[in-house]
C-alpha cells in the first residue's frame, strides 16, 4: 500500500505540479478527519487542474 501512495503522489507532481499534491494531500487529509471543508477545497483544486490540463 505504501508504494501504490508514493506512485500516486509522484504521478501527481509529474503531472500537475506541487498544487497537485496539495490538492490530494487536502482531499485525503479531509477524507481521515472527517472536514468536508478540506475534502471540498481538496476536490476543487485537482479539478481544475484536470480541466485545465485538458484544455
Amino acid at each position: 500500500m505504501p508504494l501504490l501512495t508514493l506512485l500516486a503522489e509522484q504521478y501527481l507532481e509529474f503531472r500537475f505540479g506541487f498544487m497537485g499534491v496539495l490538492g490530494a494531500a487536502l482531499l485525503v487529509t479531509g477524507l481521515k478527519l472527517g472536514d468536508e471543508h478540506c475534502v471540498t477545497a481538496g476536490a476543487l483544486l485537482l479539478i481544475v487542474l484536470m480541466v485545465g490540463a485538458a484544455l
